[in-house]
């Protein structure tokens, strides 16, 4: 069978939502396209070595590929990422009728244990925050739709793949809410939305009408949907500049969810907000809102009785 076949066959397995090929629900379109941005970098490592059949592919072949992604100068993330849509594909090949009937090899166990992603236990001050937002040049396209992306992103808890779905009829700004588009992770949900951030993001599309040619909300110098990895780029080079704590888009998602809970707001409704499944995780910033505070580091300070000791 050929590589081009087996990539195709698989996407429309999940396209599809095939249980007997192990997806348990048809996937996202977000979902589709993050599994083709992954695996394309695996495809295109083996015909780069004239690899056309899936038949051709050795062990070693796989193994120069995960030597090669374990070199490249990606965040650890990013590397995972294309781990786990790797692993999707081999478990694929192995439960497939048709790759069964074809006696297609699978790779799988090459694969090294993937690192489960690791909740933050440090988030930005609120000063560096507002470091970070005044550091966007908002007289240009880019600068000022990042920083209404982040602040809208602060406000609402908003993951920057539904800011990059977000259309304009999602948008109910009178009523004071945005419905989160269903391209999202965790699909449609209401999100309500302030009045500072109805008013960041009114100026936005005041200037996004005299370019833009979609009905999307945050688009790019084209006037088109914004890039995947728009965000993730302009951010990084943000932080960078500015000697802070790593601030990625789904870091303000962390950010908001902490400080909903420290600034007294109710878990349950956060819970309907951020779309989460279930308490488990929202159980780590309930943690980190309580410990992580600059109160509570205060108050150990003062309290501490090692303080006490050393004095003696």
């Amino acid at each position: 069978m050929l590589m081009e076949e087996v990539f195709r066959l698989f996407i429309r397995s999940r396209e599809m939502g095939t249980k007997s090929s192990g997806a348990r629900k048809k996937a996202r379109p977000r979902t589709i396209e993050c599994y083709k941005w992954d695996l394309n970098h695996f495809f295109s490592f083996m015909a780069e070595r004239s690899l056309t059949r899936w038949h051709d592919m050795k062990r070693a072949d796989v193994v120069d590929f995960l030597a090669w992604l374990g070199n490249k100068g990606w965040a650890d993330s990013s590397k995972s990422k294309v781990l786990r849509s790797l692993r999707a594909l081999f478990r694929w090949v192995e439960r497939d009728e048709d790759c069964q009937d074809e006696q297609l090899k699978t790779f799988h166990r090459l694969l090294p244990a993937i690192e489960q992603n690791r909740l933050p236990t440090v988030l930005p001050s609120p000063k560096e925050i507002k470091k970070v937002l005044g550091s966007f040049n908002v007289r240009t396209r880019a600068g000022l739709r990042d920083y209404v992306a982040l602040s809208l992103m602060l406000d609402t808890g908003l993951r920057s793949g539904e800011l990059r779905f977000l259309k304009l009829h999602h948008l109910h700004l009178e009523e004071g809410w945005i419905l989160a588009p269903r391209e999202g992770k965790t699909g449609e949900r209401m999100v309500p939305i302030s009045h500072a951030a109805k008013r960041i993001l009114r100026g936005w599309l005041r200037h996004r009408e005299k370019f833009a040619s979609d009905d999307w909300v945050f688009v790019n110098h084209h006037g088109r949907q914004m890039g995947r990895f728009t965000l993730d780029h302009s951010f990084r080079k943000t932080w960078g500049k500015l000697n802070i704590p790593r601030l990625n888009p789904h870091m303000a998602r962390h950010i908001f969810c902490t400080y909903y809970l420290k600034n007294g707001g109710d878990i349950a409704k956060l819970k309907t907000i951020t779309g989460h499944s279930s308490y488990q995780i929202l159980d780590h910033y309930v943690h980190l809102a309580e410990v992580g505070s600059q109160e509570m580091r205060e108050e150990q300070e003062r309290v501490s009785p090692l303080k006490s000791v050393n004095r003696e």
